[in-house]
């Protein structure tokens, strides 16, 4: 039977690493992910979390992050997952529908004619087309007319021999026009072969999917597409960031009531999430993710939410880490101080990794996202929060 085993951010990071520079706890790591991917015994899947953490925001691909896409690509392949934000909306309609959803990694599979799951890379092939030719038109502007008109009647895309010479022409300028992705990407041979009509357009579309979605070239196109770019980081991490600003404000609303409600006899956590729980946090959790489509009851709320098990769990890390924010500022209230300590906002990047766990078999993370999800006491059968556990899969 295959395992469906879903990596943290940091095993690529690591594994990937230059043989001279890995641990050996590291290399007996891959070798056995290599040998159970080999042997049909392992199957790996990766997620637009894992690319949108390989490369910050406005920085390039280095020599690191393109052999960590590397790895990404041998292990995985194209088993690509949806991004969690688009998870979450799927359980959440389903249900609503009446849909039963299917806790299986390939029900969840990032759809191959998208952009890592996320936005239509499907550009109008024929504006393209035009636009480079338009491109190599310019070489000859500075000919006289006649020769221009002369270029031009014997470079006919309708003849053999002027898609020849068309071909010719491209070989020899091609590397001089800058070309925009994916078509940067294309191979040479291909390209040209579309651009003087051997190659059509479906066939062409199929090569820049096959690009598209695939981890290592993609990773070296980031730096190309600035608007892919901050889109992945607003799904993932301002999507994080979000998240941070609301646990503010729910622990300030908070507050009054933890004074006034204090009785240091009563164990402090069970105290804090009845708290929470009389403060309407599930009914606007799904408020929230549905844009304020679907209005229910805390109870209601609670019900429907705990059957979206990928959302069930996010919701969940997201209420426990309230929780050890409370604690960690209950002394400051009672007090009278005002200032709030929270965490960062990448580790909301952190646990969406987690969304992932109900559709396999096993999830790695590290080991504060292990132990929170080991109180919320969700799958917690299929948590791997140390690397070296992989092993005794």
């Amino acid at each position: 039977m295959t395992l469906n085993l879903y990596l943290d951010s940091s095993d690529f990071s690591d594994l990937s690493l230059p043989s001279a520079l890995r641990k050996p706890l590291d290399g007996d790591t891959l070798n056995f992910l290599r040998e159970g991917i080999y042997n049909n015994s392992i199957t790996l899947f990766y997620s637009p979390v894992h690319i949108c953490e390989i490369i910050p925001e406005g920085s390039h691909a280095n020599e690191l992050s393109i052999g960590r896409a590397s790895l990404i690509s041998e292990l995985c392949g194209d088993n690509l997952l949806l991004v969690p934000s688009e998870i979450m909306s799927m359980e959440i309609s389903n249900l609503n529908n009446g849909i039963k959803m299917q806790n299986c990694a390939s029900s969840i599979l990032a759809p191959r004619d998208k952009f890592l799951g996320v936005c239509s890379i499907n550009p109008s092939l024929i504006e393209h087309r035009q636009h480079i030719l338009s491109l190599f038109e310019k070489e000859i502007a500075h000919l006289p007319r006649r020769d221009r008109r002369k270029i031009q009647s014997t470079f006919n895309f309708e003849s053999s021999s002027g898609r020849n010479k068309w071909r010719q022409l491209f070989a020899g300028k091609i590397d001089n026009v800058k070309l925009t992705y994916p078509f940067d990407v294309l191979p040479k041979k291909l390209l040209i072969d579309w651009l003087v009509g051997d190659a059509d357009q479906k066939h062409i579309a199929y090569h820049l999917l096959l690009i598209a979605n695939d981890a290592k070239r993609l990773v070296s196109s980031l730096q190309h597409m600035p608007s892919v770019s901050k889109q992945l980081y607003e799904l993932v991490r301002d999507h994080g960031e979000k998240w941070q600003n609301h646990q503010i404000d729910i622990i300030s609303k908070l507050r009054p009531s933890l004074i006034a409600a204090n009785d240091t006899r009563a164990p402090i956590r069970p105290f804090i999430r009845n708290i929470i729980k009389q403060s309407d946090f599930f009914s606007s959790a799904l408020l929230s993710q549905t844009d304020g489509a679907l209005s229910l009851t805390e109870t209601e709320a609670f019900n429907f939410i705990s059957q979206c098990h990928g959302f069930n769990i996010i919701i969940n890390l997201f209420l426990e880490n309230i929780i050890s924010l409370i604690e960690a500022n209950y002394s400051s209230f009672m007090s009278g101080k005002d200032k709030i300590i929270v965490g960062k906002a990448s580790d909301f990047a952190d646990f969406m990794h987690s969304v992932y766990i109900p559709y396999v078999d096993k999830l790695r993370c590290d080991s504060r996202t292990g132990s929170f999800l080991r109180r919320i006491n969700l799958f917690p059968d299929r948590i791997i929060d140390k690397r070296i556990n992989l092993l005794n899969l």
